[in-house]
């Protein structure tokens, strides 16, 4: 269905400009690679200056015009950047980003409240919004995003950040203990590792996260991102968040040599790619290594995984508590 930005587009090519100043000063604050969600993303201003940077964009826009022109760009300059023809009231996110934008869009929606609400719970812990537009909407975005840390408010542009895991403890160990039946203040403390976490209307539906491991088999040392509390809210369960999470979570641990994890339930993760060690377990303690026959131990391949044999001893280094 053609719109009129359709009509906007085609006649100019650069219709949009060139991004704003305090977009620009955001990319370049930011290290290393990031996934970007760009909301209304148009002819791609916004989208293609994160992307030159080395980030990852997921964009989206109702103007087949605009995105037409921005996937010629795209492909010309072999960026990495996922594009769809939609409408942003019903777009569902893929997943949890590290920062999301939406500049000029929301004073175009009958309704922009909900579309803004949805994108803050597409926002890893630590995330960022970065929202632009007209002084009408302002009110309403200082509202919305009340619970956040502002990091910027001015001129018309509001930028707003997540709370990271530590400043929100609390309420994750009592998501994962009401999940798992189970004390883990002692568990997660011990953990120093990346969590992903997904909510719905600022509640916790799921989470999982990883720790850095050495595995080693075949004479190889294997740098391992290791799984752990993988947990669904109990109302929430079967209803596809943990596989959402969990393909997201292998694409943000592509630079390790291989993924790892303790299975609890072999079905969860079968279905995802993750294969079964066949071989025996052993954990290390210094210059000895200890069979531990009664674990189990699933891995999924990445892109830089070498050549392994899943009949072959693994092991893994000793750590207090649950080894495996």
């Amino acid at each position: 269905m053609s719109t009129k930005y359709d009509r906007h587009y085609a006649a100019d090519p650069a219709a949009c400009g060139a991004a704003f100043a305090p977009f620009v000063e955001f990319v370049q604050s930011l290290e290393g690679s990031c996934r970007i969600l760009d909301l209304g993303c148009g002819q791609g201003r916004d989208a293609l200056l994160f992307a030159r940077a080395g980030h990852r964009v997921v964009g989206v826009d109702s103007s087949a015009v605009g995105i037409g022109q921005l996937l010629r760009t795209v492909e010309a300059e072999a960026l990495e950047v996922e594009l769809s023809v939609g409408d942003v009231t019903e777009f569902v996110p893929p997943g949890l980003f590290d920062v999301v934008v939406l500049d000029r869009l929301l004073h175009m929606l009958p309704s922009p409240r909900p579309v803004l609400e949805r994108a803050l719970r597409a926002l890893e812990p630590g995330g960022r919004v970065l929202v632009s537009d007209y002084p009408k909407q302002l009110p309403m975005i200082r509202e919305v995003l009340q619970d956040m840390e502002i990091v910027r408010d001015s001129k018309g542009f509001v930028f707003a950040r997540r709370g990271s895991i530590g400043e929100d403890t609390r309420g994750l160990l009592a998501f994962l203990e009401r999940a798992y039946q189970e004390p883990l203040g002692d568990y997660l403390a011990a953990l120093d590792g990346r969590h992903l976490v997904w909510r719905m209307h600022e509640e916790i539906v799921c989470h999982a996260m990883w720790v850095e491991r050495e595995l080693r088999t075949g004479g190889r040392s294997l740098r391992t991102a290791y799984v752990e509390l993988v947990a669904t809210s109990p109302d929430r369960r079967g209803q596809g968040f943990a596989s959402a999470l969990m393909q997201h979570l292998v694409e943000q641990v592509e630079d390790f040599d291989i993924a790892a994890l303790a299975p609890a339930d072999t079905r969860l993760y079968e279905h995802l790619g993750w294969q079964r060690w066949r071989g025996p377990l052993f954990v290390r303690e210094g210059d000895e290594a200890r069979a531990t026959p009664d674990e189990a131990l699933d891995i999924y391949r990445l892109p830089g995984t070498p050549e392994i044999d899943l009949d072959l001893p693994i092991s893994i280094e000793w750590r207090p508590g649950e080894v495996w």
